[in-house]
């Protein structure tokens, strides 16, 4: 039985919550199964699929960082979510949640401390598309081989419209590897390249690949390598870059400036790795929110609040505090507003007012 077999690989009698490896492993044996609404239904899988669900649910990462931190509550929260909705029978909705947990991997390891290794599990076997093996391998911090991979994918031309919106979504989020990650111009450019003027796409696919290719290259001409710069110099930098794509005055997301606000989480993060209790900590959290919120990946889309709540309670009774559960405000207001109406659910009204109180 797999669930056998997932234990053994981990050499242990149950999984161990404890190992980052159990739970990629619970992720690996768990792609046969997403990819197949009829095998996740099948019962003769339940015990393969609970196994691997009971893993991942069980594992809470004790991360002191903030971005492995609050991604980690996201994940979490995502699993139990997807445990419960597989145990009352609704198997197809906790499919769906569990199809998203490799992009909350992939969100975490791109931006976790660059010390990690990767892990080597092997996805030949699996049967999936391209772009979810490169997804897999990149969560694994299998870069190179993601980044193969995407580059394989995107070079090959489209046949029709969605393969040319499925391409548009594989180059960003292999974008997001190779700037967060790999910290490449060059690697960036080879995967626009091939995307550049391509007819199939949408006009407003070509612009924003325009304006990726435009910002990469002025990253390249500035020649700043952030491996060997200083906390500060980084802090600096990634300021300078969300004050150059106006995100700090919007509380919306901005696509044009995609490889900006990843470059801006990337220092910002390598920053804090190496001096986490400096004194500009609360601006740090404060600016990565509004990288976050800019950037809006669909899996993160509440990291920026795990953030500001983050500055807050690290930091009570301070402007930085006050600066931060300002910007949260704004940000539940742009959440909960359609159509010109703005309906904040009492939940999140009772938390912004507590926070609010501690900030002050």
């Amino acid at each position: 039985m797999l669930a056998l077999a997932l234990m053994a690989f981990l050499g242990a009698d149950r999984p161990d919550p404890g190992l980052m490896r159990g739970n990629l492993t619970a992720a690996w044996a768990l792609q046969p199964y997403l990819v197949s609404p009829e095998s996740f239904r099948d019962p003769g899988n339940q015990d393969v699929i609970l196994a691997c669900i009971e893993q991942l649910a069980l594992t809470e990462h004790p991360y002191s960082a903030p971005t492995p931190a609050a991604i980690s509550r996201l994940f979490v929260e995502r699993v139990q979510k997807a445990r419960a909705d597989y145990e009352r029978g609704s198997k197809d909705v906790a499919r769906l949640r569990l199809m998203g947990l490799t992009g909350l991997c992939l969100g975490c390891h791109t931006r976790a401390p660059a010390q990690a290794t990767p892990l080597h599990l092997s996805a030949e076997h699996l049967k999936l598309a391209p772009a979810e093996r490169a997804q897999l391998l990149a969560a694994a911090r299998q870069f190179d081989r993601a980044l193969e991979t995407w580059k394989r994918l995107l070079e090959t031309p489209p046949r029709n419209a969605l393969e040319a919106y499925d391409q548009a979504f594989a180059l960003r989020a292999a974008l997001g590897v190779a700037v967060r990650a790999a910290d490449d111009p060059d690697e960036a450019l080879a995967l626009i390249a091939p995307m550049e003027n391509r007819p199939e796409l949408a006009p407003l696919t070509r612009h924003r690949i325009a304006t990726w290719k435009k910002d990469v290259v002025a990253w390249r001409s500035e020649a700043f390598v952030a491996k060997s710069q200083r906390p500060p110099a980084l802090l600096a930098r990634a300021r300078a870059l969300l004050d150059g794509t106006g995100a700090l005055g919007s509380a919306g997301p901005d696509e044009d400036h995609f490889v900006a606000l990843q470059r801006a989480t990337a220092y910002l993060n390598r920053a804090l790795e190496l001096e986490p209790r400096a004194p500009w900590r609360p601006e740090a959290l404060y600016l990565l929110a509004v990288a976050a919120a800019a950037a809006s990946d669909p899996e993160l889309w509440q990291l920026d609040e795990l953030y500001l709540e983050a500055c807050v309670r690290e930091s009570p009774h301070t402007k930085a505090a006050v600066r931060c559960v300002d910007r949260l405000a704004d940000r539940l207001v742009y959440r909960y507003t359609v159509e010109g109406v703005t309906r904040i659910p009492v939940e999140e009204a009772s938390k912004l007012g507590d926070l609010r109180a501690l900030a002050r």
